[in-house]
């Protein structure tokens, strides 16, 4: 778990200096936040979802099954925000 929270906080300083991450990147932090909510912010999994989402049902899926529902979402924000 140490090496995950690392990755999950390489991901905010790589979100802070380039002003997002890479849709990647906030997968793998969603995941991690939801994979560990007694050490994450309370209101961190509202800059990765919408309200209609229900994040819960997403924590009880495998997260093979978590990368291929949520990447490509998470893609499309990306091209959105990117002009594509």
């Amino acid at each position: 778990m140490i090496g995950d929270a690392l990755i999950a906080d390489c991901v905010r300083c790589y979100a802070n200096l380039f002003d997002d991450a890479t849709p990647l990147m906030r997968l793998f932090a969603a995941r991690f936040s939801i994979e560990n909510v007694e050490i994450t912010p309370a209101n961190s999994l509202q800059e990765f979802f919408l309200e209609s989402v229900d994040v819960y049902k997403l924590a009880d899926i495998s997260r093979r099954q978590f990368f291929d529902k949520v990447l490509p979402t998470f893609e499309k924000i990306a091209r959105r925000s990117n002009g594509g």
